[in-house]
């Protein structure tokens, strides 16, 4: 698991993560949390968090929370690159 080791360096981001796992809620992850747990690379992502119904939730708050530009580390999903062109 130490792909996700960004997780572990934000104070208590783990534990907001896993809270939503136990049906707390996504509101309590905070920014510097959801910034790390977006800026895991695709593959650390689909390795943790694959068989997860929670991860889309997640996911889709914390780019919401930090701002839906790319932000480094790891692609973001399903943002076309800026370089093709629209149909």
């Amino acid at each position: 698991m130490l792909c996700w080791k960004a997780i572990f360096e934000v104070p208590f981001c783990v534990f907001e993560i896993v809270k939503v796992y136990e049906g707390g809620s996504v509101f309590d992850i905070g920014k510097p949390c959801c910034r790390a747990f977006v800026d895991l690379s695709d593959d650390c992502r689909i390795e943790v968090f694959q068989h997860s119904k929670f991860f889309p939730v997640i996911e889709g708050f914390c780019k919401a929370v930090i701002g839906a530009g790319p932000i480094g580390g790891g692609g973001v999903v399903r943002a076309p690159p800026p370089h093709h062109h629209h149909h």
